[in-house]
């Protein structure tokens, strides 16, 4: 069930990519974005796993009208 739900969602996602793409081309130029979140504790779906403070880093890559984030 859960396959079935990812297989959906993977196909809505790329039948939406031309739509994205014919907006209008925005600024082409590379954008890097580095960010550090502080939190007091991690709290995952509502169950502590940490009590002490953490840094949470992401980094995205964007290139015209997309981005790429971890």
């Amino acid at each position: 069930m859960i396959k079935c739900r990812r297989l959906v969602l993977l196909v809505l996602v790329l039948a939406g990519l031309p739509l994205l793409a014919a907006r209008g081309q925005e600024s082409s130029d590379l954008r890097l974005s580095l960010q550090l979140d502080y939190a007091s504790k991690y709290i995952w779906r509502g169950l502590v796993y940490n009590d002490d403070a953490v840094l949470k880093p992401s980094l995205a890559l964007g290139y015209g009208g997309f981005e790429l984030a971890i």
